[in-house]
């Protein structure tokens, strides 16, 4: 199925980063030959030095040293050692661009969650192409995309604009502070201790599968053909124990879209009608550990495990008429229920799951980074009852699925 609301909200996202590149937040090729020069961003930017002995001056950073911080203060420049540093307060401009890119990105995923989702479906689910107008999705992207960038102005207007760094009385602190410091003031990307992505994609039912060859193999048809689509399969935040590896919680939903099956068939003076819907819902919570066997400024590739608790859920719906052609007191001769039957099954279940992942992500601007990944969940296996009148037979169906995603994740 052709997903265009999802395509468009990256095509957007690789427009805008296409005009940021040269808008100056990016750093400078001169700033990334040489890992201590301070890039073009913050030459001259006004701060406050704060040193050991309770003193205190303003100036403008002019550079930084190995060991030595130099500061423009009416046209002389002042060098301070880095041993007598005590706090420096760095001024920043609100990053306008950033937050706004930000903020499209949202507000186009939360409105095509809102407008795409089929209301018929496991929640996420979007509604099959034929089912939606596309001047109708087009119409609402471009207000999707303005509130999101007006979230993203307002959040600018919350920030402080300055950047603090605290040197302590220890010496091993304080030349990690001012590690931070140095690295900082390049403007590069700095590592990125916590990790939050959200994936929507295919996927590849097995419940649902299964249950679509066993009816169709007894003589049913399928009314709808719904959509594999989800936009919200998983949702994942980490935490990096170390630049390779993380550990961090995980939600995946591994519910699958379900269709209606009919069945139909006259015999003379007899018509029997079956309808039937086979439904599975399932929602899962994990802790997860990730290793990351490869990571640069540009690119990242990460592979893991996911261990916990899911839920699940199995339903079956549907009715069965029979009818037949009857001769009535009154003489004359009609169609007739003679039998009818309702058919309304449900079983929860909660068991251990697991999963297993892998994704390659592109820093697109900043934090922000595209990509994709897949995951296959664990199978369970499960004793489904039969349902004579309705022609299907007693089951054992493994639960469990696998899906392909695009991923949108934020590093900090």
């Amino acid at each position: 199925m052709k997903t265009k609301g999802v395509m468009l909200l990256i095509a957007s996202v690789l427009f805008i980063y296409s005009g940021l590149k040269s808008s100056g937040q990016e750093p400078s090729a001169a700033s990334r030959q040489t890992l201590h020069s301070i890039s073009p961003h913050f030459v001259y930017s006004e701060m406050l030095v704060y040193l050991q002995d309770g003193s205190s001056f303003s100036g403008l950073l002019a550079a930084v040293e190995p060991d030595v911080l130099i500061v423009r203060k009416d046209g002389q420049d002042i060098r301070v050692s880095r041993q007598v540093l005590r706090r420096i307060i760095l001024k920043t401009d609100t990053n306008l661009n950033r937050n706004m890119l930000y903020g499209m990105a949202a507000g186009l995923y939360a409105g095509n969650l809102f407008l795409l989702r089929d209301t018929s479906q496991p929640f996420a689910f979007v509604v099959h192409e034929e089912q939606f107008d596309d001047w109708v999705r087009s119409t609402y992207q471009p207000i999707f995309a303005a509130c999101g960038i007006g979230l993203g102005y307002l959040a600018t207007l919350l920030e402080t604009g300055e950047k603090v760094f605290d040197f302590s009385s220890s010496k091993e602190r304080q030349a990690v502070t001012w590690d931070k410091f140095r690295a900082y003031t390049t403007g590069l990307p700095q590592p990125a201790r916590i990790h939050f992505s959200i994936h929507g994609g295919f996927v590849f039912p097995g419940f649902s599968s299964h249950y679509d060859d066993l009816l169709g193999g007894a003589g049913y048809w399928s009314y709808n053909s719904p959509s594999r689509f989800n936009l919200l399969r998983r949702a994942q935040v980490t935490y990096s124990l170390t630049p390779a590896l993380e550990l961090g919680l995980a939600y995946v939903c591994a519910s699958e879209p379900s269709s209606y099956y009919n069945f139909s068939s006259a015999d003379g003076g007899t018509s029997l009608y079956l309808s039937i819907e086979p439904e599975y819902t399932q929602h899962g919570y994990y802790l997860v550990g990730a290793f990351r066997p490869a990571i640069g400024p540009t690119a990242a590739a990460n592979i893991g495990l996911g261990a916990g608790v899911a839920r699940a859920s199995l339903a079956f719906s549907g009715y069965l008429d029979l009818e037949e052609y009857v001769l009535l007191p009154q003489g004359y001769w009609t169609w007739m229920t003679t039998e009818s039957v309702r058919l309304d099954y449900e079983d929860t279940k909660t068991f251990f799951s697991g999963f297993a992942f892998a994704e390659v992500t592109v820093r697109v601007y900043q934090n922000l980074y595209l990509g994709l990944s897949g995951e296959y969940l664990l199978k369970h296996s499960v004793d489904v009852p039969a349902f004579q009148d309705f022609r299907i037979p007693a089951r054992k169906v493994r639960l469990g699925n696998a899906g392909i995603e695009l991923t949108m994740g934020c590093h900090f």
